[in-house]
């Protein structure tokens, strides 16, 4: 497993690809000397080309400094990067099928109710309004929504909905992992398929890599549960360390749905500790507000068995009404060009930007684009309490320098920073002024931010914001504050380097 999770790493990757440029430009000055400035020349002039291209697109500053610094003295080995990671790599026909789910499901929604929705969240109804323009999912007032501070606490209600399962089951994961959980869960989705109850999952080839076997769809689609892997693993340049499916959906008969950071692995509920305590957390919707999911599942689904799914079956028409005083809001978010926006990004930097008393934010990995840094550095000139929680034992040891190398320029901008010293804390969260919460799965770091197929909820109002506030502050209490953090001068030496390749980590 070591061995395939290092050959699928993006880092040896572009280590190979160093060494690639290096052998290949060896062997044109060595046999090819008579024509060396030629094939130079000729290099040089894609890659001139493709940095045109790359400065007037638009995106991030830190990906056209990137491909700045890799085209221009780098030609041969720019044009191979480039075309290596530049673009996303689903299966066209998937991608097309996608799209054209999406599109075709909103004829089976209902219309948002928009004054139902300004009521409900007031002068935060701006953060709802750009995730229903750009991820083309409505919010709804009258769904509820429970909070789970553990992945323990989720399996036990989890296996409580599947049990009361009627119709159908959908379940989209990162990781799937053979364990005791999955056991668990596996024998209860048996149980349903032969009582007639409809089951389909969804895996990432990547991420279920050494977890499952690489047949495993087979052996369930066998036992009559609907199963694919999302971007199955080829070649090594076929760049699949990008565009995964990193989502975590349930849907339970259309009326129940799950998200957060939880995949289906021992080590999420603690039954194995790999990083000490591993500290996640998962949302349960209730109510029309699960059709956002929904919708993302078949979507993907449907894409790569390129079919289409009777959409009738699965939006209840008249789902239960909630008034507990929540708004909820699902949405999910892709990489270019399948979305044209970075939604994930985007959505934190509205729940900052909107915040006028505090921010607390939960992530496994620190490393935020320009715009993020800008964003938390306002927020605190404005007066706003910026509290950020990371990992005190890493999973990635370079991942984790990297997410170090950015503490001083926050710190010393009043944001405050803690590492959560019991183990791993893996919950992606945010949570502002007692009024606004996101629970989901994207990380604050560029393969969240513009990479991963992601997904999470906005909730705005109700209980369960003062339950994620709470659930963050007894997190902090038991993280060192890294006020005084000093970085060893070579590992940040190390990491300045490593800036430049952020948005390919």
């Amino acid at each position: 497993m070591k061995f395939l999770k290092l050959l699928f790493n993006k880092t040896f990757i572009v280590i190979l690809a160093c060494i690639v440029q290096i052998g290949i430009t060896l062997a044109v000055g060595i046999f090819l000397n008579e024509y060396f400035y030629q094939f130079w020349a000729i290099s040089f002039a894609i890659s001139l080309i493709l940095f045109l291209f790359v400065v007037n697109r638009r995106d991030i500053p830190e990906t056209k400094l990137l491909w700045t610094v890799i085209l221009l003295p780098f030609p041969f080995f720019g044009i191979i990067m480039y075309l290596t990671f530049s673009h996303r790599r689903l299966p066209k026909k998937h991608a097309k099928k996608m799209e054209q789910s999406l599109n075709e499901i909103d004829g089976f929604l209902p219309a948002p109710d928009v004054n139902a929705g300004k009521n409900a969240c007031g002068s935060d109804y701006g953060i709802s309004q750009y995730l229903s323009r750009y991820s083309k999912t409505n919010g709804d007032a009258f769904s509820k929504t429970t909070y789970f501070s553990s992945g323990e606490e989720w399996l036990s209600d989890l296996m409580e909905e599947i049990r009361k399962a009627e119709k159908f089951i959908f379940m989209e994961f990162f990781i799937l992992s053979l364990g005791q959980m999955w056991d668990e869960i596996l024998s209860a989705l048996r149980e349903k398929a032969k009582e007639g109850v409809e089951v389909r999952i969804i895996y990432d080839d990547l991420g279920s890599l050494g977890r499952v076997p690489s047949s495993y769809f087979k052996k369930l689609r066998a036992e009559g549960i609907g199963c694919v892997k999302f971007n199955p693993i080829y070649p090594i340049f076929s760049a699949i360390y990008n565009n995964r499916d990193h989502r975590k959906i349930v849907v339970i008969d259309g009326n129940v749905g799950y998200t957060g950071g939880a995949n289906i692995g021992d080590e999420y509920i603690n039954k194995t500790q790999r990083f000490g305590h591993w500290k996640d957390s998962v949302i349960k919707i209730r109510g029309g507000a699960v059709f956002a999911l929904t919708k993302m599942f078949l979507s993907v689904f449907d894409g790569i068995k390129n079919e289409q799914s009777d959409y009738n079956k699965y939006f209840p028409q008249n789902p239960q009404l909630y008034e507990n005083g929540e708004y909820v809001h699902c949405f999910g978010d892709g990489p270019k060009p399948f979305d044209d926006e970075n939604i994930g990004e985007n959505n934190f930097i509205n729940i900052i930007t909107n915040a006028k008393k505090y921010v607390y934010i939960t992530t496994p990995y620190l490393i935020p684009t320009y715009n993020l840094i800008c964003a938390l550095k306002n927020a605190v000139a404005r007066g706003v309490d910026v509290r950020i929680v990371t990992p005190a034992i890493p999973d990635k040891r370079i991942i984790f320098c990297c997410t170090r190398s950015h503490y001083r320029q926050l710190l010393d901008a009043g944001v405050k920073i803690y590492e959560y010293t019991p183990g791993f804390v893996h919950s992606k969260l945010a949570v502002a002024d007692d009024r606004v919460a996101f629970v989901g799965t994207i990380n604050m770091d560029f393969r969240s931010l513009l990479h991963h197929f992601e997904c999470g909820v906005d909730i705005i109002g109700g209980d369960s914001v003062i339950d994620i506030k709470k659930d963050v502050k007894s997190v902090i209490d038991v993280s060192k504050d890294m006020c005084d953090f000093k970085m060893n001068g070579f590992v940040s030496l190390l990491c300045s380097v490593l800036k430049i390749f952020f948005p390919l980590l």
